[in-house]
């Protein structure tokens, strides 16, 4: 259950409001054994966006989670947005801290979870710009990422279990290219070049491609009826598990209308 609400107060002041519940249960009986667990987590989160002149936007927000299993944990995000005149190039950039509590299957999942995760906690930032071309028909795009981890949940190809890496690092590069050739027709191509480090233990985080991208068509072929296309590729991955530690990954491809 989620709720969220946006107040403009004028033209400069804009106020999100929002918060959200998860009811999560695990039950389970055997033979040898029986589980009956939930977790409760309930947050709530604020976001206010100040655009002092027209081409800049400033963000600050916070959210608060509350978990029945782990207890509270506040984090923050601070953002800001330029537009150049004359070019239009829009230039972002956002710094923040995240968490992420274990889900109940990490943690009671028969046979392939680990009762003992701790949450995740994040620090991270990210700087980016955005170029429309053509009268805005093509749109391109980089951003640079880095976030370091504390007790990253990772599945572990031996133990077959969820764990946590004590300190982890990971940043990249996003990039994409958006065409509108026709006003029902968008193409958009993405590409990820990722590079993870395990703090702890070093070398590579395992199961994160260094390499991924995806190609996806929109096309609206009457007000009703819009077909989509989606194409992901990913490079090959590292594993801990010794008995496949590069695992092929094959392209997938979905198709809706």
């Amino acid at each position: 259950m989620d709720f969220q609400n946006i107040f403009t107060l004028n033209g400069r002041n804009k106020i999100l409001v929002g918060g959200t519940y998860d009811d999560a249960s695990a039950s389970y009986q055997d033979s040898y054994s029986a589980l009956d667990r939930t977790i409760d987590i309930r947050s709530a989160y604020l976001q206010y966006d100040f655009t002092p002149v027209r081409r800049v936007t400033l963000t600050a927000g916070g959210r608060v989670d509350d978990s029945s299993a782990f207890g509270t944990h506040a984090t923050y995000q601070f953002g800001g947005r330029l537009t150049a005149p004359c070019t239009e190039t829009i230039f972002r950039a956002n710094v923040g801290t995240g968490f992420r509590a274990p889900s109940i299957d990490d943690l009671y999942y028969p046979g392939f979870s680990n009762p003992n995760l701790k949450p995740e906690e994040s620090f991270g930032w990210d700087i980016g710009f955005e170029q429309p071309l053509l009268d805005g028909k093509l749109h391109v795009g980089s951003s640079f990422f880095h976030n370091n981890f504390d007790n990253l949940i990772q599945f572990s190809g031996v133990t077959f279990e969820p764990e946590n890496i004590g300190r982890a690092r990971t940043m990249g590069l996003e990039n994409f290219l958006s065409w509108t050739p026709l006003t029902n027709l968008t193409v958009r191509a993405a590409y990820t070049w990722l590079d993870t480090k395990d703090l702890a233990a070093g070398g590579p985080l395992v199961r994160r491609p260094r390499s991924s991208g995806s190609l996806d068509l929109d096309w609206k072929i009457c007000p009703r009826l819009e077909a989509t296309a989606h194409a992901l590729f990913t490079g090959g991955t590292t594993d801990n598990n010794f008995d496949n530690p590069d695992p092929p990954v094959p392209p997938v491809v979905n198709l809706s209308s």
